[in-house]
């Protein structure tokens, strides 16, 4: 009876200790990943040129934005 007591209190020994390791181990800092640049250039820079064309009587939205460019004609 007594083994098995002073095993359970080798197991909580131990697991306390592990315990107290843990908390004070530190984290290494996480490196700032840098901030990825655009393969293209903003929406609003690309249509600057161009106006919408409403393609519908009533003005109701449709399934896609169509967009001309009146400088070139």
């Amino acid at each position: 009876m007594k083994s098995i007591y002073h095993q359970g209190y080798v197991c909580l020994l131990a697991l306390a200790a592990l315990t107290v390791k843990l908390q004070g181990a530190e984290v290494p800092p996480a490196q700032a990943r840098p901030t990825p640049t655009p393969d293209y250039p903003p929406y609003t820079e690309v249509i600057k040129d161009y106006k919408q064309v409403v393609s519908t009587i009533d003005q109701s939205p449709s399934l896609f934005g169509l967009f001309v460019n009146t400088t070139f004609m």
